[in-house]
């Protein structure tokens, strides 16, 4: 029998048991070994592309600072306090002293309470190094039926500030349309791309200061220059999403060497967990032009990785995805 707390973020139908793909939407093209080098990259990855490069110019946009819409007050104040659990008989009462198997039991098989008491509670103990099988066990909840156990979960994901939760978290970010859940998942993806109070402390030779003078400097008079600038300085302080904003701008505004923005959004995607995407603005790098000794560390480390995820693709028989990589390999 299907789990009937998880539901299908398209259909909103059950998901069958251990499973995070519907069987009544998940349509995949016939298993092929490779692709014909004319062909485009499958739609989910053009549509991430697409997503990732707009949420991008949205938090680089100098007028005012939100994300998906909402304040970078709402989205702190999200982030740090506990948020409520679902209506139910029990209320906030976490034990220290709890095994984390009964945890994980709570958040598969409790109450709406109980699953996002669990999630909560798993999210409280973030400091600590999260196990994947915890990890996983939350991502699952993401589908779940309980519009506030999907709050709790996203708290908690949020505490772990992992780049590797980004593929799930954008991926729901496309299809979730309640309004309670909606702020919540915005406050994740923020903090885990890099809000500025995490690296306010941190000695970079670009300051935060720098930056908010870039930001007066922007809203006077929107340059390229200014924008890459700008865009340098949240790369250094490890704000890769606005980072890469900044770098897109430089390039709408007609950037007089465009390779150096290439070369730098390239370096936004690998460091936010995008290899795919890191590639291919490598690759729009013309070869012709003098770059420094960062290009050519940068596109090593890049290649080795692709080569990397090839091989390990293959072994498990993810020929189109191994495919992707090594179209782009290729033409390097």
């Amino acid at each position: 029998m299907p789990d009937s707390t998880l539901i299908c973020f398209r259909c909103r139908r059950p998901l069958p048991d251990d499973s995070t793909h519907c069987p009544h939407c998940d349509v995949t093209d016939p298993p092929s070994s490779t692709y014909p080098g004319d062909s485009e990259d499958p739609e989910s990855i053009r549509i991430e592309r697409a997503f990732l490069l707009d949420a991008a110019l949205e938090v680089s946009n100098p007028e005012g600072p939100t994300f998906l819409g909402f304040s970078e007050d709402e989205l702190v104040w999200r982030h740090e306090r506990i948020p409520p659990l679902p209506l139910g008989k029990g209320h906030l009462t976490l034990s220290h002293e709890e095994d984390t198997e009964l945890t994980l039991r709570k958040l598969t098989m409790g109450e709406n309470w109980e699953r996002g008491q669990a999630a909560i509670r798993l999210g409280q103990e973030a400091n600590k190094p999260p196990q994947p099988e915890l990890v996983m066990k939350l991502l699952r909840r993401l589908s779940d039926r309980d519009n506030d156990v999907r709050v709790c979960v996203l708290w908690a994901l949020g505490k772990m500030t992992n780049m590797m939760l980004l593929p799930p978290l954008l991926e729901m970010n496309k299809l979730e349309t309640d309004v309670t859940v909606r702020p919540q998942l915005a406050a994740t993806l923020w903090h885990i791309l890099g809000p500025p109070e995490r690296f306010r402390k941190q000695k970079n030779a670009i300051t935060a200061r720098r930056i908010e003078e870039l930001t007066a400097d922007l809203r006077q008079e929107p340059t390229a220059d200014k924008h890459f600038l700008r865009g340098r300085a949240h790369l250094n302080t490890g704000q890769l999403l606005k980072g890469a904003g900044d770098f897109s701008r430089a390039l709408e505004l007609g950037l007089l060497e465009p390779h150096t923005a290439y070369l730098f959004r390239s370096q936004s995607f690998l460091l936010m967990g995008k290899p795919l995407f890191a590639l291919d603005d490598l690759l729009l790098c013309p070869r012709d032009e003098e770059y420094p000794a960062l290009f050519h560390f940068h596109k090593a480390t890049l290649m080795a990785l692709a080569k990397q995820i090839v091989n390990t693709a293959r072994e498990k028989g993810l020929n189109e995805y191994a495919r992707l990589f090594e179209r782009r390999l290729e033409r390097l």
